[in-house]
């Protein structure tokens, strides 16, 4: 039996975290969280990126739009 370092539970198999992560081993029930959270994660990230892109957009046309004689 192994000990999940994240919940503290005792079960029969661990893994181990995502790269870049300090080394842990993980129960299959957090590994499972943490993989919708990353998920959750990444779209979020898209949809900022999204709006970003949109914003920026806009502000580029805005901006190259030919200005009116003073």
């Amino acid at each position: 039996m192994k000990i999940c370092d994240v919940c503290q539970q005792t079960v029969s198999q661990v893994g181990g975290g995502p790269k870049g992560m300090e080394n842990l081993d993980a129960c299959p029930s957090c590994m499972d969280d943490l993989h919708r959270r990353i998920q959750a994660l990444n779209q979020n990230l898209l949809q900022d990126r999204e709006q970003r892109w949109s914003v920026m957009l806009q502000e580029w046309r805005k901006a190259r739009a030919p200005q009116p004689p003073e």
